[in-house]
């Protein structure tokens, strides 16, 4: 009777996954080709944060529903399906606070900035300064992280 319940409710990974793809797949489309909306610098993160939330979807979802259904885990197949596993989830959840968190100091920058104050000479609320910080995230977390791919770990 638990079984069964366990079984019927390891496929509602398999919904938050699809139904994540396809939000975040909305989401990204409408920030970055969207005319009126990606000269904002917020859609920029936004997309950004949307890209790297699809792929920290995977991560426990995914495990949970082949635990129950099929008996494994993605990180019990091998050491390099173990570490690439951790290493996105880790890289992931990381640079989508990252972002997020410049999301909120791109918005307060721009909101305190008024025309001709010192504040107003920041490079925030661009959406060129948006994309490049959002990469330097990328590029930060991604390499802060690669120990995770190379170094021996516990298996």
């Amino acid at each position: 009777e638990l079984t069964d319940i366990l079984k019927c409710l390891s496929y509602l990974p398999l919904v938050v996954i699809t139904v994540g793809i396809l939000g975040n797949s909305i989401v990204f489309f409408t920030f970055s080709f969207n005319k009126s909306m990606n000269k904002y610098s917020s859609m920029v993160y936004l997309a950004f944060v949307s890209i790297t939330d699809t792929i920290s979807l995977f991560g426990w979802n995914l495990d949970y529903f082949l635990l129950i259904n099929y008996g494994f885990r993605i990180i019990d197949l091998s050491r390099a399906s173990c570490r690439i596993s951790l290493f996105f989830q880790f890289v992931s959840l990381e640079i989508s606070g990252a972002l997020l968190s410049l999301l909120c100091c791109d918005r307060y920058f721009g909101i305190i900035s008024m025309p001709g104050s010192c504040m107003s000479k920041l490079p925030f609320n661009t959406t060129k300064f948006a994309l490049k910080w959002s990469i330097s995230v990328v590029l930060f977390f991604t390499l802060l992280n690669s120990h995770l791919l190379f170094l021996p770990g516990v298996y």
